[in-house]
């Protein structure tokens, strides 16, 4: 469980069904399309759970529904960044750490959305880092320029 109280003023929607579930600003988007039609829970963590602090800016949360119960999938943490990659590298690293997920809970994810990419001989050491980390729980960290879209 994700140790820390998520309030409804900082969901945009909780388990529901979406096709595709969006996160914009300045020109960036990042596009989970939901062709396993997964519930999508979709929270704004920066100025939203987490204020003024080291943070990404939105948090997806995807469940597969059997019987009655939602089954945990992947956890994907997303950065809207101008060029920055190594801060957004920081703020998304910052927000594991600050949301404790428990060991294997969800798979997680790190996705940046930058303004310029970065050729993968310059990227910063602390992709490598963050990376490694995320792929202990079988998820991994990607950066892309203006649109990443994936698929579920």
């Amino acid at each position: 469980m994700i140790d820390i109280k998520l309030h409804q003023k900082h969901i945009e929607y909780e388990k529901k069904i979406i096709n595709v579930a969006v996160a914009s600003e300045n020109g960036k988007d990042y596009r989970l399309v939901n062709k396993s039609k997964f519930y999508v829970t979709k929270v704004h963590i920066d100025g939203g759970v987490f204020k003024q602090e080291l943070c990404c800016d939105f948090l997806f949360l995807t469940h597969e529904r059997v019987e009655d119960k939602y089954i945990n999938q992947d956890a994907i943490l997303v950065e809207l960044k101008g060029v920055d990659v190594k801060h957004a590298i920081d703020q998304i690293e910052s927000t594991v750490n600050k949301l404790k997920f428990s060991n294997k809970e969800y798979i997680l994810k790190g996705r940046i959305v930058a303004s310029k990419g970065i050729p993968v001989h310059l990227r910063p050491s602390n992709f490598t880092r963050l990376d490694a980390l995320l792929k202990k729980n079988g998820g991994d960290l990607q950066c892309k320029t203006k649109l990443f879209e994936e698929h579920v």
